[in-house]
This record gives C-alpha cells, sequence and structure tokens, in this order.
C-alpha cells in the first residue's frame, strides 16, 4: 500500500476501502456531475436569483455595489459570491462530517466530490475569465488556483497510486 492510503487509512480508517475500490474514471464520472450541477445550477440559476433579491433594494444594492470588497470589486457581488460558496462548501462539508460520524466512505467521498467539482469549475471560469473574475482584486486570481491545486492533485493522486 502507498504511503497516502496509509496516511488517510490511520486517520480515517473507514475510507481505506472507498479508494480500494474507487478508480480514477468513477471519481471522475462523479467530480463531473458535481461540477455540471454547481455550474447549471449555482452559476445559472442561484446567483442570478440572489442578485436580483438583493437588486431589489436599489440603496442598499447601489451602495453596496459603491464600496470595494476584500475579494471583488464591489461588497454587492461579495456578497452574491459569498452565498453561492456557502452553498457549496456547506453542503460538500456536510457530506464529509455525515461520512466521518456515520462511518460512511459514500457519503465522505461524496462531500469530497461536491468540493472537488466547484474547484474544477472555479478554475475553468477563472481560467476563461467568467464571473466572478471579472470582478476579481489583482493579484488573487493565482492564490485561487493555488487553493485549488493541492485538493484536486491530492483526491486524483489517491485513487491513481492504489
Amino acid at each position: 500500500m502507498s504511503a497516502m492510503v496509509n496516511s488517510t487509512s490511520s486517520s480515517m480508517p473507514f475510507l481505506q476501502a472507498v479508494f480500494a475500490e474507487t478508480t480514477p474514471y468513477s471519481m471522475l464520472a462523479r467530480v463531473g456531475m458535481a461540477a455540471m450541477f454547481y455550474a447549471i445550477v449555482i452559476l445559472k440559476a442561484v446567483v442570478p436569483a440572489t442578485r436580483k433579491k438583493l437588486q431589489a433594494y436599489p440603496t442598499r444594492w447601489n451602495k453596496m455595489h459603491s464600496r470595494a470588497g476584500a475579494a471583488l470589486t464591489s461588497t454587492a457581488e461579495e456578497t452574491v459570491l459569498a452565498f453561492a460558496l456557502s452553498i457549496h462548501h456547506i453542503t460538500g462539508g456536510l457530506l464529509m462530517l455525515a461520512g466521518q460520524l456515520l462511518r460512511s466512505p459514500d457519503l465522505w467521498v461524496s462531500g469530497l466530490c461536491i468540493e472537488i467539482g466547484f474547484e474544477i469549475i472555479d478554475i475553468m471560469a477563472l481560467l476563461a475569465n467568467a464571473w466572478p473574475y471579472p470582478l476579481v482584486q489583482p493579484g488573487l486570481k493565482f492564490i485561487t488556483i493555488a487553493h485549488h491545486i493541492p485538493g484536486i492533485s491530492r483526491t486524483f493522486i489517491q485513487t491513481t497510486k492504489l
């Protein structure tokens, strides 16, 4: 067994079986489905609906839009982004937590696939300069890629080393 499997099994022994049975193709399919869900449901439906709901209060929206955010050019768009990110992080994180507590590898890996699926869509959006990246403060794009690559790499190295 590889060192990575041993490190996974020492902290989460119940995952050893799931990574032993997971092929790179099945993991890629699960991540792809999560990525498509995020791209279609969150980016094409939830983000515009959230923006529309916030714009229903023009005084507040205009005030937020005129203020620079920490990551984006306006706090209004940062609020929309925070809501979109919270959906995927809460969903993926809760599935991973439930999988850990219930000793359910399938739940845990489903949460992982949601997280990795988002990371792939986020990098694709960055490379295509799609929302929110035209609004990102200078210098943060590299940090975004550097933030996502380790998780993606670790997941696929784990499944291909077995």
